[in-house]
Order: structure tokens, then C-alpha cells, then sequence
């Protein structure tokens, strides 16, 4: 079995929902005879990913059952699910595959609708979205693809604010 590990999961715990990148999987040798010396591959869609991710194992590999298996940054390519299995190559050349796949819905962007100035805080012309108040009130329309637990963060051009404002979608 392949797992997302916790540290990589950044939607709710175990939906293997992630904005990682980069993220790491767990690889289950259970069943699968390997032996130190033995190779295991992270395979995207049954292939090799643009930059090989390969561990050969050791004892403690072995003794623990399991290895984590790091993808490198982009090589997932855009958002979507991603489909990961891994295979094990003995010392001889001999392929067998590991136990299952995982499928990875990589979620690295979030629309948002609108922002406007609520008209309560707005001090100046209504609509025009200039204010002196200085704990305005704003309205987010979110876009389609907000999902629970996202969160959301107010920013000031590209900058957080001083105390930050943020917002996770229950």
C-alpha cells in the first residue's frame, strides 16, 4: 500500500488532498520480498517521473516494513489527481510491484470570485472601495473550487498584514 504521509497531506488528514509539490509518499513493503539491496521507484501513471524517485533499500528499510520516497518539486505537473504506484527491482533485474496505488489530488490553486468592501465600511463614494475606516469589513465570493478546509488569508498587495487575517472554510 502507498500512503500520503501526514506532513504532506495538507487538505483534512488522510483525504490525500495536498498543495505540496514536493510531496512524501509512504511505500509498504509488506508482501513484497524484498530484501536489502533491492530497489524501490515512485512511478506517476505507471512511469517514472521526470526525475527518477529511487531508494535502494537497507536493513532498516526492511525492518521497518516500509520506505518514504520524496517527489521532487513539479514533477507532478499541473493540479489534478495523480495516480502513484511503486515498483521493486531486485538486485538481478527482476520488477515486481508494490501492494496497491494512491491516487493524489495535487490542489496548489484557489480562485476567488470577488473582493469587495462591504458598504458599511465603505466611507467614501458606495462602490468605490476607499475607506478611512481602518477594521474595514470585506466580502470574499469564492470561486468554484473552494473546498472545505481551505483557508483563506487577506493580504495587502502580495504581503500578509501585520496580524494576519485568515479564514478556514468549515
Amino acid at each position: 500500500a502507498l500512503n500520503l504521509t501526514d506532513a504532506s497531506d495538507t487538505g483534512i488528514n488522510s483525504d490525500n488532498l495536498t498543495s505540496d509539490t514536493s510531496p512524501t509518499i509512504t511505500v509498504d513493503l509488506t508482501g513484497t520480498n524484498a530484501v536489502a539491496g533491492d530497489t524501490v521507484e515512485l512511478l506517476l501513471a505507471g512511469a517514472s517521473l521526470g526525475t527518477a524517485v529511487t531508494k535502494t533499500l537497507v536493513a532498516a528499510d526492511i525492518n521497518t516494513g516500509s520506505v518514504d520516497l520524496t517527489v521532487t518539486a513539479g514533477d507532478l505537473s499541473t493540479d489534478g489527481d495523480k495516480v502513484l504506484t511503486a515498483q521493486i527491482t531486485d538486485v538481478a533485474g527482476n520488477v515486481g510491484s508494490s501492494n496497491g496505488s494512491i491516487t493524489v489530488d495535487l490542489d496548489t490553486t484557489a480562485t476567488i470570485g470577488a473582493i469587495d468592501l462591504v458598504a458599511a465600511s465603505d466611507s467614501n463614494i458606495t462602490t468605490d472601495n476607499e475607506t478611512s475606516d481602518t477594521t474595514p469589513t470585506i466580502n470574499i465570493t469564492l470561486g468554484a473550487d473552494a473546498e472545505v478546509g481551505d483557508t483563506i488569508e487577506v493580504l495587502l498587495a502580495t504581503n500578509p498584514l501585520g496580524t494576519a487575517v485568515t479564514k478556514t472554510l468549515v
